[in-house]
């Protein structure tokens, strides 16, 4: 059964009219703004367990998602009382759907873009700073750090990878070197074989409560004149423990590439074994830099209290999570059924292509011991 018709089955059983659809987020799920019975304006949410959805954007993760805020509840109330009210739930055999009270706050990516600059990044520190101590601060658990890279971030990679080669040019995966953007970096194959040990940036993790997730800069609303008042939407569906650094380089990489591909995609040549790749429509340099002002300060406020040295480098961890999930998100963007064709291979070898770049450069970066240079890096995607 597609999206479409579970919707329609959905709000026909809950008494909902359907208004119109609400845009962006580039999940497999369905969202509409609809009223109830009594005029009231609500969001409803709706996946159906179609073939080939991937992992944490399957049918049993949405299922899981009030379970993630009810959790909360317990292990950080202040941080529940952030998402939207659940109203109802609606489930099918084959699909579910969620009604949520509508918000009347923009996406903090919005927001970000119309303070801009050093005002933005105080917008942005100040909301993840509250979380950070509602949430990020709660259940601190001691983790392995190669356990941590290797089941969080490097095994998401290699569980998808099945779906990109079956897409992507053969030789991007097994070549040992290809060229992307005139720079000769290694083939994914081998930048993946290269990067086994690099769970020792990780030095000193801790786990924390699942706050979210999927902390894009869509998933945070806001007023900008109550930044205080953030709230957020659509959490990932874990209850699982979780590293906050993951959620810090999903804000990253909602700005440096995420929004801006999805909603414009890439221009992406080849000639022989030579690669072209940029975005098609420019990301918002006004939130692109409130990210990179902020970004140490963020990755501060989260290291694991136990040590001074905390996690070792932390913004190498929040630049190494977001490498990872552009290479993870390519996969994603192929099971995306809705989109069409085209659409899904080219949003996805942009990830891929990007996501490559940014894994090469952190990894020959800390083979020759050499400091990151946020910026440096974040220009590589272009």
């Amino acid at each position: 059964m597609s999206n479409a018709v579970a919707l329609r089955e959905a709000a026909e059983r809950l008494g909902i009219a359907l208004v119109a659809p609400l845009h962006g987020g580039g999940s497999s799920a369905t969202t509409w703004l609809g009223t109830d019975d009594r005029g009231t304006a609500v969001v409803v949410k709706c996946l159906s367990d179609v073939a080939g959805l991937l992992d944490g954007h399957d049918l049993e993760t949405f299922r899981t998602k009030p379970k993630q805020i009810a959790y909360l509840r317990d292990v950080a109330p202040l941080v529940a009382r952030r998402y939207p009210r659940i109203l109802a739930t609606v489930d099918d055999v084959h699909w579910t759907a969620h009604v949520f009270e509508r918000l009347d706050k923009l996406p903090l990516a919005d927001a970000l873009g119309l303070s801009g600059g050093d005002a933005g990044a105080r917008m942005l520190t100040e909301i993840w700073g509250r979380l950070a101590e509602e949430g990020y601060s709660q259940r601190r658990t001691p983790v392995d750090p190669n356990r941590l890279w290797h089941s969080l971030y490097m095994d998401r990679i290699t569980r998808r990878q099945w779906l990109v080669r079956e897409n992507a040019p053969s030789d991007l995966m097994a070549a040992p070197t290809v060229v992307i953007n005139g720079r000769v970096i290694r083939g994914l194959d081998r930048l993946l074989a290269e990067a086994t040990d690099l769970g020792r940036i990780f030095a000193g993790a801790e786990l924390a409560a699942p706050v979210h997730g999927d902390l894009n800069l869509r998933n945070i609303m806001t007023d900008p004149r109550k930044p205080e008042e953030a709230s957020l939407i659509d959490p990932r569906g874990t209850l699982a423990d979780w590293d906050p650094y993951y959620d810090l380089a999903k804000m990253l990489f909602s700005a440096s590439i995420f929004d801006a591909g999805m909603a414009g995609g890439f221009v992406i040549e080849r000639s022989g074994p030579e690669f072209t790749v940029f975005l098609k429509q420019p990301r918002d340099s006004d939130l692109m830099r409130c990210v990179e002002l902020s970004l140490p300060r963020m990755a501060t406020d989260v290291r694991p209290r136990r040590t001074k040295a905390a996690t070792s480098h932390p913004v190498s961890h929040a630049l190494l999570a977001h490498a990872c999930h552009l290479i993870a998100e390519a996969a994603n963007r192929l099971s995306v059924r809705q989109d069409e064709p085209m659409r899904r291979h080219n949003r996805a070898m942009g990830l891929l292509l990007f996501g490559m770049l940014l894994f090469d450069d952190l990894v020959e970066r800390r083979g020759r011991m050499a400091p990151e240079d946020i910026e440096e890096h974040l220009n590589l995607i272009v």
